[in-house]
């Protein structure tokens, strides 16, 4: 861990350092007891569901600085890798983000693009959420940021699979993931 992190992400440590991550999805119990609850169960992220539930904006903001506090990695899921999507969750802060339905090696170069601060992308500079409404080091923010962001791609769909080595090949995707339920739909292998 580095001296005194603006930014630092707990589940991205662990997977650099090829530890597994204990992870618990949440879908419609977004609140704070769910959160601290699973910081004393031992989770080392929470990935919110945001594709199948839509979850307010004021409750997602403060569960992501509610995790963070404690400890707990918040990640959540978007349906697309666009600009105002991936800003808000990220400006929210989410300290990572897992992209539903990847199929595509522009879907993974948008998620990298809209989620990295330049040089690495173009994602805008807010400061509120993001870095806790400190007033820090901005440059040096922006650098951790970049670092820290987690980016999962969420495999759905055969073309997900057979995409995924090219995906992966993206410099800023950190790994895949899968949504065994909609793979399954689209191999038309339903139960």
């Amino acid at each position: 861990m580095k001296t005194n992190p603006i930014i630092y992400n707990h589940a991205k440590t662990l997977l650099k350092s090829g530890k597994p991550v204990k992870v618990i999805n949440i879908f419609e119990f977004l609140n704070p007891s769910t959160i601290q609850i699973s910081s004393q169960l031992g989770y080392d992220m929470i990935l919110i569901e945001n594709e199948h539930v839509m979850q307010k904006s004021d409750q997602l903001s403060s569960a992501f600085l509610l995790a963070r506090s404690i400890g707990i990695t918040p990640v959540v899921t978007v349906i697309e890798p666009n600009r105002s999507i991936v800003s808000k969750m990220l400006d929210s802060g989410a300290l990572g983000i897992i992209l539903s339905h990847a199929e595509t090696i522009e879907q993974a170069k948008d998620l990298v693009k809209w989620s990295k601060y330049p040089p690495k992308g173009e994602r805008g500079l807010a400061l509120g959420a993001n870095i806790e409404y400190q007033v820090k080091n901005i440059p040096s923010y922006c650098n951790e940021a970049n670092e820290e962001i987690l980016l999962l791609l969420k495999i759905e769909s055969v073309k997900g699979v057979k995409n995924a080595d090219l995906m992966m090949s993206v410099d800023g995707i950190d790994g895949v993931v899968f949504g065994p339920g909609d793979l399954a739909a689209d191999m038309q292998l339903y139960g």
